[in-house]
């Protein structure tokens, strides 16, 4: 039997926006306690500019998607996520190739969470972080 976990995991992955395949993603792991995930992406260069410097529109969308899917793990009845507002630090340059995006909610409430991302390059360097405050979407009961 799979863990709650496991199943989001395979849910995730199976119903991802195409932004999310143009950019090589996959959920790696998620965490209900506390509700936390972790993407891996491949960027190819065709998403970036001066070469391989990946473009920040994608920087922030690989954030985002991370930062989003652990508000999704906050519990079952969670079946949408609203950006309220969302703001993106740029370290360093993020450059094409694997890139980690991790997200966990900072705090929450029934209709409200606030988030936090980071942005990994493949040798572990940070290279962007974000905070996020969205709206949480529940099953009607």
């Amino acid at each position: 039997m799979k863990s709650n976990e496991e199943e989001l995991i395979v849910k995730f992955n199976a119903h991802k926006p195409e932004f999310i395949n143009l950019l090589g993603g996959n959920v790696e792991n998620v965490s209900t306690t506390p509700p936390s995930c972790i993407y891996k992406f491949v960027v190819g260069n065709e998403y970036c500019h001066s070469t391989d410097i990946v473009q920040g529109g994608f920087v922030s969308a690989m954030l985002d998607a991370a930062m989003s899917h652990a508000a999704y793990a906050i519990e079952q009845e969670v079946i949408g996520v609203s950006t309220i507002e969302m703001s993106t630090h740029y370290i360093a340059p993020t450059r094409a190739g694997k890139v980690i995006a991790s997200g966990r909610v900072r705090s929450e409430s029934y209709r409200i969470a606030f988030l936090e991302g980071e942005l990994h390059d493949s040798s572990g360097k940070l290279t962007a972080t974000s905070k996020s405050t969205v709206k949480i979407i529940r099953k009607r009961q």
